[in-house]
């Protein structure tokens, strides 16, 4: 299967081999010339020669299941343009670039193997504080950059170090990739320091911007450097380079058979069948480039583990923040308890198991209070409500089933000869309480009497305008009468005196012939109603 598979690779690559100078026309890898550029750092040039001189460290074969997570900051270094313009990339330009070389590290399309890194964007600054990943500096004013861009290999432009120093963040808290306008070198598109023992404060990966792309596999190339993976045409300027021993000649990788830079269909370096390694690789220049190799991978951890790049493994800086506080969790529900419940809880948050406080508050069921106060004298009643379990404004007011007002205190007129239903309805997230008073108005009150020990009688009625009111067994007080007409109005108002018999006359009140109501009241409370009727 991994022949035919091959097979299929190499076929559909030859139809695409006429191309092959295409990817690389408009810009090449800056490693290249890397011995070049870094002889103007005696310091780096000098442990880099060092380092790349020792015999070559074997770990144990990397296992698929040893993932390392390297976190990234992206430092972009645009001239004013506005986000999404020229080299002041936008986040999403940004975040699918670094999608893409994942993608390429861990084989999403089935064209390789998995390397078993991947790089994510941090997610907090190196003090702690929430970021993206990505920072943008205006660097228009460092010198040569707007006009030349960086400098690279002793070629006129903006100093690298100076503009790296603009936005720079901690190298054992994340590895460092800064876009720019352009390269000063003709046709460089990136490059990116080799690992070493030590730190250099200029290490990091340099990407053009218009290489930055979900569709450019140039910054899985430059991150292969990153991690100590050279091209895999390592030494061949003009004729192959020398393979007699892989492990320590040409790129070091032995399953990567040698070529000269172009030579991206037949060579005449190697007679090998795992020449497509080469031409595939996206350590080559070849057009198609999709695949690593396990050589490759297990150079890859050797160089992580031996230099300085071991150190990123202990960065938090894509670590998912969770929940040190302990969040309160705040809920209500219906029941008579009088105390709250708290109970912890884990809860996975941002990713993360999280201890959570839950506080539940206890709501009592509805239960609607209803307070009266009668005012006799004017047929006037009013109602009050306890505002302390429900809001006036979820209390309703009804009369013989027909809405009359929102509110906790409600006053009624009642009529006589009538009968009324007044009811309270009120609703909450603990449910719905009613509650109803009648007033019943349909025939004359009839007071039970505390203060006669006889009933109350009126004669003659029906009367021409004078009438007697009989007080059996009158109790010492206050004694008054009220005459109200048929629509409830006081027509008439006399004092009485206390005794059995009360000689009363309607005429100087200029009452017409009809049917009236008189009560009798003692210290202003109702004492009997009675039917009077004028000729």
């Amino acid at each position: 299967m991994k022949c035919l598979k091959l097979a299929c690779l190499i076929f559909i690559y030859s139809l695409l081999s006429v191309y092959n100078h295409l990817t690389f026309a408009q810009g090449v890898c800056g490693n290249e010339y890397f011995e070049q550029h870094v002889k103007l750092y005696p310091n780096y040039f000098s442990e880099y020669k060092s380092f790349s001189q020792q015999a070559p460290i074997h770990n144990q074969r990397a296992q698929s299941a040893d993932l390392i997570t390297i976190p990234v900051a992206v430092h972009v270094l645009h001239t004013g343009e506005a986000i999404g313009q020229g080299a002041n990339l936008s986040d999403k330009q940004i975040i699918d670039a670094i999608q893409y070389a994942n993608d390429l590290w861990r084989n999403a399309n089935g064209n390789s193997l998995d390397m078993n890194f991947q790089f994510c964007l941090a997610n907090k600054t190196p003090q702690g504080l929430p970021s993206n990943g990505i920072v943008r500096v205006d660097a228009s004013h460092i010198a040569n950059y707007k006009e030349l861009g960086m400098s690279y290999g002793g070629v006129p432009g903006a100093n690298e170090i100076v503009l790296k120093n603009l936005s720079n963040w901690n190298h054992d808290y994340v590895y460092n990739i800064w876009i720019v306008s352009k390269i000063s070198k003709e046709n460089i598109a990136a490059f990116a320091y080799y690992p070493l023992g030590v730190h250099f404060n200029y290490d990091g990966a340099t990407v053009m911007y218009e290489y930055m792309s979900a569709n450019s596999p140039t910054l899985a190339h430059e991150l292969g450097h990153a991690l100590g993976l050279y091209h895999t045409f390592e030494g061949s300027e003009n004729s192959c380079p020398l393979n007699d021993n892989c492990s320590n000649q040409g790129d070091k990788v032995c399953d990567t058979p040698p070529h000269v830079k172009y030579d991206c269909e037949l060579t005449q370096c190697s007679s090998s069948p795992d020449v497509y390694n080469s031409f595939l690789n996206i350590m080559s220049y070849c057009w198609q480039r999709i695949l690593f190799t396990q050589g490759q991978k297990d150079r890859a951890y050797s160089q992580f583990y031996s230099t300085v790049r071991k150190n990123l493994m202990n960065s938090k800086a894509c670590q998912i923040i969770c929940d040190s506080i302990h969040t309160q969790d705040i809920q209500y529900a219906c029941g008579n308890s009088k105390s709250d419940t708290v109970v912890n809880i884990y809860t996975a948050i941002n990713g993360c198991d999280s201890m959570v406080t839950q506080i539940t508050h206890y709501n009592p069921p509805l239960n609607l209070q209803m307070d009266v106060d009668s005012l006799s004298l004017t047929n006037q009643y009013i109602f009050h409500s306890d505002t302390n379990q429900l809001s006036g404004n979820f209390m309703k007011w009804y009369v013989n089933d027909t809405f009359m007002m929102r509110g906790a205190s409600f006053i009624f007129d009642v009529k006589d000869g009538r009968y009324y239903v007044v009811k309270l309805k009120g609703e909450n997230a603990c449910g719905l309480d009613s509650i109803e008073y009648i007033i019943d108005r349909t025939k004359p009150t009839s007071v039970k009497n505390q203060y006669l020990a006889k009933a109350i009688h009126v004669y003659p009625n029906p009367t021409d305008g004078d009438f007697t009111i009989v007080l059996n067994g009158a109790i010492q007080g206050n004694y008054s009468m009220m005459i109200f007409d048929e629509l409830g109005r006081v027509v008439a108002i006399k004092k009485m005196d206390v005794i059995e018999k009360q000689e009363i006359s309607t005429k100087q009140f200029l009452l017409s012939s009809g049917v009236y109501q008189l009560i009798v009241l003692k210290d202003g409370f109702p004492l009997e109603s009675i039917r009077l009727m004028l000729k």
